[in-house]
């Protein structure tokens, strides 16, 4: 029988994803109705006119546009990686409540100590892989909760980045991102930097967050096989093929 928290864990998923791509939708028609309106209303006008029309619609524009969108894709972020720390926790009082001398066991309910748990007591050890792209997703979380999304880049190298700099070419323009090396890797990978100003920006795209989807549903999969949550022979099913950092 195919347990009911792993059921429920894929569901939320794809409600998320669902709510995500509902709203990046609603989005674009607010976008067409506007241009429409705005088209519409620039009608019979002077060059000159039109031109001020379009400049006093320019804000409204782009929040349909940029900003909100971008908001909604770094909140996915910040709610993906919430529910995932939330499961792995969910996960251990599963497995401790069903093992009376493992309820004894402290355990401080974090995401790390959810890893810990999981190794030391039942014996099972996250795919390192996965626990990576946890990790840099965690990272991208904290930039956008605590940074406004915002990491530092500069024309030239940090003289005091102590090995924390990469070299980045982001729209033809070559910047020095002050960051661990192999989160810069994986930002850059997934293509998830723009630049702003003086700053480089964390902006992931609707591809990555359905890739973050799929990414959770095999994450889970295996802990919940792997410690025997699941049965073996869902193992056995055809597996999930996707670009693990």
């Amino acid at each position: 029988m195919v347990s009911l928290t792993f059921w429920f864990l894929t569901w939320e998923l794809d409600e998320m994803l669902s709510y995500l791509d509902t709203m990046l939708l609603s989005i674009s028609d607010s976008q067409a109705r506007l241009q429409k309106r705005v088209d519409e209303m620039a009608i019979g006008l002077e060059n000159d006119r039109k031109e001020e029309l379009y400049e006093a619609y320019a804000d409204e524009y782009h929040e349909l546009v940029e900003d909100f969108p971008r908001r909604l894709r770094r909140n996915f972020i910040v709610n993906w990686y919430s529910l995932v720390e939330d499961r792995l926790v969910r996960i251990c009082d599963e497995l401790r409540h069903a093992r009376p001398e493992w309820e004894s066991v402290e355990f401080n309910r974090s995401i790390h100590d959810a890893g810990r748990f999981l190794r030391q007591v039942v014996g099972y050890e996250i795919d390192q892989a996965h626990w990576r792209e946890v990790h840099f997703v965690r990272q991208a979380r904290n930039q956008i909760v605590h940074a406004n999304s915002r990491l530092p880049c500069s024309k030239r190298p940090y003289q005091d980045s102590e090995g924390q700099c990469r070299q980045i070419d982001l729209n033809g323009e070559r910047r020095y991102l002050r960051a661990e090396p192999n989160f810069g890797i994986y930002l850059m990978k997934h293509s998830m930097l723009r630049l702003s100003n003086q700053s480089c920006v964390i902006d992931p795209s609707p591809d990555y967050c359905r890739y973050l989807v799929e990414f959770a549903k095999e994450f889970f999969e295996r802990i919940y096989v792997g410690t025997g949550i699941l049965p073996t022979e869902w193992a056995d099913r055809q597996p999930r093929t996707l670009p693990f950092a």
